[in-house]
């Protein structure tokens, strides 16, 4: 399988990070959405009223994009999803960073699941929260969960306001990115069957190298994790 790789040339451009995320395994949707978005910036952008001049290939997708409906609604959809997968990421992350007993994917299951219970989303839906719809969603999200955990990781230690997070800040969000990918790839949750890193390196979204990792410096913990911690059972994930 070859490598995919967030292109540097492209580390500066917020809309194909974006598109990424919402669509790591649909080529189709990410470079329609990446299309679509470039040319309304292009048009927004374009004071003098020029002529833009678009090559074949960028045409092509336009030409060929579903209706900016539809790929709203699939964005929304994706985004219910990162989120999930992303507290999935963090919050093992998080167990780890601050040497809470046993980080496990059955207790970010049910940190997910608890997320979940008490959020509702901005169309007034709530995010999926069966552990069958966590680890689908994890595993169809795994790709690019590094990205959604920086994402997630900013709610909680802001590092970025949001409306900058993939412009004057992107660089800071990929390092963060980075070091969570760092992470996924060499930590073996507490009990995990088979004995593996909960990513794997040659399936991920990679970054650039000259993307240095950036890890968690707060010494705070949150406290929705503790209160979420608390509620765990080990015995509600027997199989």
């Amino acid at each position: 399988m070859e490598k995919k790789v967030i292109s540097f040339d492209l580390m500066k451009d917020s809309y194909w990070v974006q598109a990424v995320m919402y669509f790591p395994r649909d080529e189709y949707l990410r470079e329609s959405w990446y299309s679509v978005m470039v040319m309304a910036d292009l048009i927004e952008n374009n004071n003098n009223k020029s002529k833009i001049e678009l090559d074949e290939e960028f045409l092509k997708c336009l030409m060929y994009a579903p209706s900016i409906d539809h790929l709203k609604e699939k964005t929304v959809e994706a985004v219910k999803k990162g989120v999930v997968a992303g507290d999935f990421l963090s919050s093992i992350y998080l167990m780890h960073r601050f040497e809470l007993s046993e980080p496990s994917i059955n207790k970010a299951t049910h940190i997910c699941q608890m997320f979940a219970a008490e959020t509702e989303y901005g169309d007034a839906t709530n995010l999926k929260k069966s552990r069958r719809q966590v680890k689908e969603i994890f595993n169809e999200f795994k790709t690019v969960s590094h990205l959604w955990g920086a994402y997630r990781l900013n709610k909680a230690y802001k590092f970025s306001d949001e409306s900058k997070l993939f412009s004057e800040n992107l660089e800071f969000f990929l390092e963060v990115s980075a070091g969570l990918l760092e992470f996924g790839t060499t930590f073996i949750p507490y009990r995990a069957r088979p004995a593996e890193p909960i990513l794997v390196g040659e399936e991920m979204w990679g970054l650039p190298e000259s993307v240095i990792a950036r890890h968690l410096e707060s010494k705070v913990i949150p406290d929705r994790l503790i209160t979420f911690l608390e509620n765990y059972s080990a015995n509600e994930y027997q199989y």
